[in-house]
Parts: structure tokens; sequence; C-alpha cells
């Protein structure tokens, strides 16, 4: 009945796509209907040339060295970035003050027409003044004496104008510094932005060039279980170990696999996530080439130069900085009527400044310390190699097994994995300390 049923359901849903249950040629049966009796969805779809698998994607292999570069020329918030700081630079602030100023002009040329007509009627009733009788005298009086209110007012208008447009020409100035203060602003943040991709890419890289690392190190764990396996089994059946003991070894390669498959996985998703920084499309996945030697760049480092040079490129500092001298601005143009906002901002920078030194030096420690363990992984990775030739001398003249030797061969190889690990957290510290001199904590 159970069978049936999940018949039934696959049947209807080959009705519901559009296909009949009639339409199935005996080999296409064949193909979908498991020994079992049960219908397979993998069957249905490849019967319906239906893919079952994800699309190849195309690969595309980048260095570290060329990372940045990439990002910054096709990554799209990027692009967007500057976008906007292409759309303020363009802006016009003169055009609108040109526009007013043109109106200005129109109205105080219309009313110096208008003031010029009052002063010629005027003239002409004062010259006819004279020859009139006392009535017609007191009206041209009367009427010169409204047009000298109107042409007063005409020519108040016209002052009054004159000094707009003189506020006007300083009202341009101003905007043009806060266009160029705004500007000024968004590009800091617009860049400080960028950087903060550029670095989560670069971590990216690094992490993918780790999880190499890692996969490479699972896969010789699983190799060295598979050799110790039969062993432990054939000692199983003498009674040399119990049956626990080879459980135990078998639950840890299923655990080491399980990793295994997790970490490829992640890695898988971290080079698709790794493309789309790059602008490229979902059908395109990226590849690490390794990280670039930094053994001769690390030598040069001259901790009180890069601790100027962080202090000033630090976007943090620029932040208290620029909210200073705003509160500074807020004050002198009677905003606020206190210093206090003044004082605070005052306070923020200085201790911006005490946290931005303590943070670079923290990054410089932090370097100092993975050289150190780098330092004491290469006398180790030493010492392993010493051991090695030792137990490679003991199997050719047969004094320990070869399962012994591929152990000893995998604890060297171990060794080597360490000095992998160490150069990447040094890396991973440089690379850090490298930001912190750009203002990036």
């Amino acid at each position: 009945m159970y069978i049936k049923n999940i018949s039934a359901i696959l049947l209807s849903g080959l009705l519901l796509s559009g296909m009949s249950a009639n339409a199935l040629t005996p080999q296409m049966t064949n193909n979908i209907i498991l020994s079992s009796g049960f219908y397979s969805i993998k069957g249905v779809l490849e019967a319906n040339n239906v893919p079952t698998t994800p699309p190849v994607q195309d690969s595309q292999s980048v260095t570290f060295n060329s990372l940045e570069n990439k990002i910054r020329t096709y990554n799209q918030s990027i692009k967007s970035f500057e976008k906007t700081l292409a759309s303020i630079n363009s802006t016009d602030v003169s055009l609108q003050f040109d526009k007013q100023r043109f109106q200005y002009s129109e109205q105080n040329q219309a009313l110096q027409k208008q003031v010029d007509a009052y002063k010629q009627a005027i003239n002409q009733l004062q010259q006819a003044i004279p020859s009139a009788d006392e009535a017609t005298k007191s009206a041209l009086t009367a009427q010169i004496g409204a047009m000298t209110i109107l042409q007063k007012q005409a020519e108040g208008t016209i002052t009054a104008n004159n000094a707009i447009v003189a506020g006007l020409n300083d009202a341009e100035e101003d905007a043009e510094n806060e266009l160029a203060e705004t500007y000024t602003s968004t590009k800091k943040q617009l860049d400080n932005a960028a950087d903060q991709i550029v670095m989560g890419a670069q971590t990216q890289y690094i992490t993918l060039v780790t999880i190499d690392n890692n996969i490479t190190a699972l896969e010789r764990s699983i190799s060295a279980i598979d050799r110790t396996t039969p062993v432990m089994e054939k000692q199983l059946e003498i009674g040399m170990v119990s049956e626990l003991d080879l459980k135990t070894l078998q639950n840890q390669r299923d655990t080491a696999q399980s990793s295994l498959e997790s970490i490829i996985n992640q890695k898988e998703t971290l080079q698709n996530s790794l493309s789309v920084m790059l602008g490229n499309d979902a059908n395109t996945t990226v590849t690490v080439e390794g990280l670039p030697d930094i053994s001769y760049d690390i030598k040069k480092i001259n901790y009180t130069q890069d601790l100027e040079s962080a202090m000033k490129n630090s976007y943090t500092i620029w932040q208290k900085q620029d909210a200073l001298r705003k509160a500074s601005n807020d004050y002198e143009d009677d905003v606020t009527s206190t210093l206090d906002a003044y004082d605070a901002a005052k306070l923020d920078l200085e201790a911006a400044k005490v946290q931005t030194e303590n943070s670079f030096k923290a990054l410089y420690e932090t370097l100092l310390e993975k050289q150190r363990l780098l330092e004491q992984a290469n006398e180790n990775l030493t010492l392993a190699e010493q051991n090695f030739k030792v137990s490679e001398v003991k199997y050719n003249i047969g004094n320990i097994s070869k399962l012994e030797y591929e152990n000893a061969k995998d604890t060297l190889e171990s060794s080597k994995d360490a000095i992998k690990t160490a150069e990447v957290e040094l890396f991973t510290a440089y690379n850090n300390y490298q930001w912190g001199i750009k203002g990036v904590i």
C-alpha cells in the first residue's frame, strides 16, 4: 500500500508538470524504478532532461598581490561609491545663484525704467507750475509729491535688490565651500568603506589559503588512519587491542572525513563569495595561489615612523577632528551658545588618539609574537627532520616497520604544516599592521 501511494504521488507530479504517465517508455520506466520498487526523483528528472547537478563554473585564478587592484576596479559597491563622488563633484552650485542674479537684474532694469519715467514726468510737471493758476499749481504739486514717493520706492527696491545680489555672492561662496566639505567628507567615508571591502576580500583570500592547508592535513590524517586500520584489525584478531580501540579509530576516521567534507563545502562557498566581491557573475568562481613572501618587507618595518603614519591616516581620528571642526563652527555661528559641545569634541579627539596609538601598538606586538612563533616552528621542524632521518635509517636496516616509518613521515609533515600555519598567521598580522599604517584599525 505504501509503495502504491508513493507511485501515485510521483505520477501525479508528472501529470501536473505536463507529462502523461502513459508517455513513460519502458526504457524510461526502467531508469526511474529502483530494485526496491520505489521511484527515484533523480531518475524522473533525468528522464525529463532536467539537470540533476549544478552547472560547472568557470574558474578564475587570483594572486594576493593582484587582489586589491581587482577589487577596487570591479567590485560593484566600490563602483557605486565612485558614481556618488562623481555626482557630487559635478554639482554646479553657481547655476541656481546665476539664475537668481539674472532675475534680480531683470527686475532692477524694469524698476530703473520706472524711476526714469517718474523723473521725466516730475520734470515736466515742475516746468508747467510757473504758468499754471493756483488751483492747477496745487494739483501739479500733489502729483509731483506722489510721483516722488513712487520714484523713491522704486529706487529703494533697486537698492534692496542690489544688497540681495551682494548677499548671493557670499551665499554662493559659502555653498561652494559647503559642497567642497561635503565632497571631502563623503570621499573620506567612502574611501574607508572601500578599504573595508578590500580588507574583507583579503581576509577571505587568506582564509582560503588556510582551508587548503587544513584539507591537506585532514587528507594526510585520513591516510594515516587507513594505514593503521588493517594493522589494528590484525591486532584485534590476536587479542592485542579491543573492539573498542578499533571502533574508536573508525570513529576518528569518520570524524576526519566529515570535517573534510564540511571544509570543502566551506571552501566552495568562500570561493563564490570572493568571486562576487571581484565583480564576477554566479557562473564564475575563483582559486587562490598562496601568499607572497614578506620576509624582506618585515625587515623594513620602522615602528616610530609607522605609528606617525597611522595617526596621520587614522579614519577614527579624522572623524573626531571633523566633529570638532563642526562643533567649533556651530559655536562661532551662534548655533549653540555654550562651549560644552566643543569641549566634548576635544575630549573625544584626544581619546581617539590614545585609542588609535594603543591599537596600533597591539598590532605591532602581535606581529612580533607571530614572528617568534614562526621561529619556534622552524626550530621544531629542524628537530622533526633530524628525528625522521633516524627513523629512515632504522627503516632501511629493518629495525622499524613500514607503518612506523610512515608515521614518522607524518610527524615530519605535521611539523611542515605547523610552519605553514605560522606563516599564514604572520602574514595576517603583517597585513593588519599595513592596514593600520593606512589608518584602518
